[in-house]
């Protein structure tokens, strides 16, 4: 497996390596798959890679794993901008390519050379995930715009506002709609802590939004393992999965 692949790769013995792998991936018991396929919250083709050992979301291991084990696909990626003139930045899943408007005129080369890259590393782009973004219309990655700086979608935004008006106006506990346990403010408090670590998770994402402000033109795409799908750190679609 990748992940056995890469603990070797660091030196340790194989026995070691085979107990690391084990302590950091798990399985999706079938009870669970079969709950939520029925509840409509996973896909028919989301039940194989979830049955296979994979790593799971949330732990504090899967996101450095799953960073290393796409460190070649990053240096190649980069290379290939960096030819371009252009800037690379990935944040879990998330690969964007952000650069000048003559980047508009290569963009089927891009493409073409991005998923080769991917492909030679055992990955595969989403083509419905795939998308050019110029500067005339919101540049957004994982969910922040990055037109001219990192921002939140205005509807996110307005609802942080009416929020907090209305806790002025009529007190923090009139917001309370899900009937949380008594918490000062608790929605409003819940909204400004999610802002502040969505801030601080995806500034590694927002890192191109200076070379944005200068370069209108973004590729935005979504790479697939092939041989090891689920999730690359967010959401089950994209870390690498244990055969």
């Amino acid at each position: 497996s990748r992940v056995h692949a890469l603990f070797t790769a660091l030196g340790y013995p194989d026995t070691v390596a085979t107990e690391l792998t084990a302590l950091c991936t798990t399985a999706t018991p079938e009870p669970v798959l079969r709950r939520l396929f029925e509840a409509g919250s996973l896909r028919w083709a989301q039940l194989p890679c979830l049955r296979e050992p994979h790593l799971p979301q949330g732990a504090p291991t899967s996101a450095a794993l799953a960073n290393l084990c796409a460190f070649r696909l990053d240096l190649r990626i980069d290379g290939l901008a960096h030819a371009l003139g252009a800037r690379y930045t990935r944040y879990a899943d998330d690969l964007v390519l952000s650069g000048d408007l003559h980047l508009i005129a290569a963009m089927p080369r891009i493409r073409a050379r991005v998923a080769r890259i991917a492909a030679e590393e055992d990955f595969s782009l989403n083509p419905q995930k795939t998308r050019c973004l110029k500067s005339g219309r919101r540049q957004s990655v994982c969910s922040v715009v990055v037109n001219q700086h990192p921002n939140l979608p205005r509807p996110e935004f307005d609802r942080l506002k009416a929020i907090l008006h209305q806790c002025v106006q009529q007190g923090p506990s009139s917001q309370n709609r899900d009937g949380h346990p008594p918490l000062a403010a608790a929605p409003a408090r819940s909204s400004c802590m999610g802002l502040a670590t969505q801030s601080s998770q995806r500034r590694a994402a927002a890192a191109g939004a200076e070379a944005n402000r200068l370069a209108p033109m973004q590729l935005v795409t979504d790479p697939r393992p092939t041989r090891f799908p689920h999730q690359l750190v967010q959401t089950p679609r994209a870390l690498p999965r244990v055969r």
